[in-house]
This record gives C-alpha cells, structure tokens and sequence, in this order.
C-alpha cells in the first residue's frame, strides 16, 4: 500500500469500498476527528457495478469499474483530482503478521518482509504484492509486524480503473482497517470481533483494541439467502430480499428479542415491519417463508461462526485469543434475528455497530436519510437510518485515513 505523507486537513477526503455488487462512496469534509470523537460526512453515493466487471475480489474490467467510479464520484460532487481513498477485500488483498528479529532497523522492515518472509493471504505471496508494514510491539524475541496488501495485478487494474475518473488514487488499504478506523469508539483495551455481512462476501476483522490481529474475507452474504427464498418459492430476487426485511429468524428454543443493538440511530426505525399486519389467510405462507429464511440464516451464521472458532481453536495463532464479543456491520447486519443467533452460536455477547460519524443535510445525502415521521410533513426532521450507516461504513472510514496527498 502506498504510503504518502500527512495532509493538511482543510479539504475533504473521498473513500471508496469497492464490493463485488456496488461501488460506495463518502465524502468527509473534516478527516480528523472532531470534539465528539466523530467526524462529518457531506456527500455519500452508490452504484451498482455491471455483471462480470468485479468476482471475488478480481476486477475483470478496468474500463467498466472505471465508469462505474466516475459515474460515483459525479454523484458526491468531486473536484477534480481529489484524493481518493480505497478500501477493497478478497483473495487477491489481505493482512498477515510476521516477526523479525530486531537486528533489522525500521528502515529495513519492508526489504526484509518482501525478501520472503511469510504470505499475506492463501492465495497472495508477500513478493508479489504491493504491501504496507505496521509494527505491532516489539519484545526481546523480535518485532511483530502486520503486513497488509494487495496483488500487484489487482492494483494494476485498480489503478487503470481510477484513470479514467477525475480523482487521484491518494491510498490504497484493506477493508478491514477502513472498517475498523469507522468504529473509534470501540473499547481501546478489549479483544473482539467485528463481522461485516455484505450481499456477497462476508469480511471478519479479529481486533484488539483498534487494531488488527486477523483477518479474513468468506464468499456468503445476504444473496445466498436471497437466492434461496427466491428459488424455494418461485418468486422474484426483488421480492426475496423485501421478504428478508419482515422475516424473524428463529424457531422454539430461540424466541425473538426487542431489536436494540441499534440504538445510534436515535430510533429503531421502521425499517422492519415487525407487525405481522396481514391477515391470518396469509400465516401459512409467513410459517413456510420464515422456515426458509431461518435455515438460510443459520447457514450463514454457522460458515461464520466456524471460520471464527477455527482461528480461536488455532494455539499458533494469536488472532483471536480471548475475544469479548462480536460486532455486527454492513447491511446484512439488519437481518432480523441475526444478533441473537450469533450469540447463541458464539457463546459471545453480539450486537449491532454504526459507524463514529455524523451526517450532513444536503442534496448530496438527503436520498439516503429518513424522515421522522412524528415531525410536521412540510418540516421534518431527517435522521439517518442504521441501513445507511451499515451501507457506507468502510468507505467512511476509508476517507479517515491519516495519510493522503
């Protein structure tokens, strides 16, 4: 990852999360922190990136994610040649730990690092990528790094992509360290997970206060369960996902529980119909979908949850020791009934995280915010709702990053 030297902060800072599904962009107006511990967002957009141009982390045309890009940064009002932040994940980017004995110099730490020493992911050696060293503590038996990257074929198409937009590429980081930098207010002194659930790739962050101590990107989100109600019941993709936003996840040993793990929405939104308003002619159907939805869910939950204990159970590795709890983000941390079956499955404490951030009310955010419905129609309040704060939290903490031009 290219490290470049500390801007200056008076103008804002763009950050780009680059799914497999969308391109999600923030703009944050004041990078640092401000007297809250938050900072401002000013403009945040999405677009969906065509069929084929992105699988698994792989970007397979540069030409289209370009557009793609452009057609974002348009959306949030970029200036030309505005530092660009982008935070990306899969195969092709991840992070590892070696340690080095302390012959070596801090000016050494990378030669040394790319001479051989270790992977950065399965499928990524550390001689082939671009890469960022951090130490992490330094003892009498070496240094310990965290080296981060991303495949130098990645970063070529990356880099050929942004060309063709009017931004610069400033940095380039993993999601993991965008995800965690969005959620400062995370105790400093604990050991925990943060689990971010997307439409198709699922990304587990092991952290130990805020920092990073493991890593991993799973191929399942929300679209597998979206796939199977679809397919189980002859409807459209459209209809399966509106159905997983009115659908509990649960079953007899595991009764549903008042939704409050996400409280820093100021409300709990009616994102939900919780009602169950319909009529009782529609209660075999509701049964028969929310069997369905509560299997696909459980799926999930288990392919996580085993990744998970597989790096506790490691005695080699120290990436999740002794985690105090698990922290649930991105959209498909909206589903109902996930948090409770996290913990059931986990044995941890699990609840719902937003993003340290406020928003500002403009044209450039208002698509995105809700209004209060208590308030008068022609003056309402806006709020932003725990959606568009799970939607956009790594390309905020993308834009946080310390080191731009």
């Amino acid at each position: 990852m290219k490290r470049t030297r500390r801007a200056g902060r008076s103008h804002p800072v763009i950050g780009l999360d680059l799914g497999s599904t969308e391109v999600r962009a923030a703009k944050v107006s004041v990078p640092s922190l401000g007297k809250d511990g938050k900072v401002t967002v000013s403009a945040v957009a999405a677009r969906p990136i065509s069929d084929g141009a992105v699988s698994e982390g792989r970007i397979l045309s540069p030409g289209s994610l370009g557009s793609t890009i452009d057609a974002v940064l348009d959306d949030i009002g970029a200036k030309r040649r505005a530092p660009l932040c982008v935070a990306l994940s899969g195969k092709l980017a991840g992070l590892t730990q070696v340690m080095i004995s302390n012959q070596f110099e801090p000016s050494e730490w990378s030669a040394t690092v790319e001479s051989g020493l270790g992977r950065i992911s399965p499928s990524v050696s550390v001689p082939e990528a671009h890469t960022s060293v951090i130490a992490i503590e330094r003892d009498d038996r070496g240094t310990t790094l965290a080296v981060a990257g991303a495949h130098n074929d990645l970063m070529n198409a990356l880099q050929a992509a942004v060309k063709r937009s009017s931004a610069h590429l400033a940095v380039v980081e993993l999601a993991a360290s965008a995800l965690l930098r969005s959620h400062l207010h995370i105790d400093q002194d604990s050991e925990g997970v943060l689990v971010h659930i997307g439409a198709s790739h699922t990304l587990i962050v092991g952290r130990h206060g805020a920092n990073i101590t493991y890593v991993e990107s799973i191929p399942e989100g929300t679209n597998a369960i979206v796939s199977q109600l679809a397919a189980d019941f002859g409807i459209s993709t459209d209809d399966a996902s509106n159905l997983t936003r009115t659908l509990w996840a649960t079953d007899r040993d595991l009764a549903p529980r008042h939704n409050n793990w996400a409280e820093d929405t100021g409300t709990d939104e009616d994102f939900f119909d919780l009602s169950g308003g319909g009529s009782s002619d529609e209660e075999p159907d509701q049964q028969r979908y929310g069997q369905v939805f509560t299997s696909a869910v459980d799926r999930l939950v288990d392919i996580v949850s085993s990744a998970i204990e597989t790096v506790q159970d490691d005695p080699d590795d120290p990436g999740l020791a002794d985690p105090a709890g698990v922290a649930l983000t991105g959209t498909g941390a909206l589903l109902n009934g996930l948090p409770n079956r996290f913990e059931v499955r986990l044995g941890l404490p699990t609840h719902g995280a937003l993003p340290w951030a406020t928003f500002k009310v403009n044209d450039k955010t208002r698509t995105y915010l809700v209004a209060d419905p208590s308030d008068p129609a022609k003056n309402p309040r806006l709020h932003v709702p725990a959606a568009t704060y799970r939607r956009f939290g790594i390309a905020i903490g993308a834009a946080m990053h310390p080191l731009v031009n």
